[in-house]
């Protein structure tokens, strides 16, 4: 069965003031996601974290469903070993 929770969503934005990435349904439900949280259970480097927020400020929606899905510690590793590859060639 195919999991629909992202074609559900309505709305998603970044909340600066309190951290957390907030999420309507169609359905009336809203999931908060604290990014603290979510980011202090990865392994990232200065590049990787400063990616993930680019992506909350511009992209909110992209990092939802790296989380809903559980891919965010693969793009931070992605994300550094691009940064590898630029430094050391």
């Amino acid at each position: 069965m195919k999991d629909n929770r992202m074609d559900n969503i309505v709305d998603c934005a970044y909340n600066m003031d309190n951290g957390y990435v907030e999420v309507w349904f169609t359905d009336g439900n809203m999931l908060r996601i604290k990014c603290e949280e979510v980011e202090a259970a990865l392994r990232t480097t200065e590049q990787s974290l400063a990616k993930l927020h680019r992506l909350l400020d511009n992209k909110p929606i992209e990092y939802v469903a790296m989380a809903m899905a559980g891919e965010m510690q693969a793009y931070c590793d992605i994300e550094d070993e691009n940064r590898s590859k630029e430094c050391f060639g």
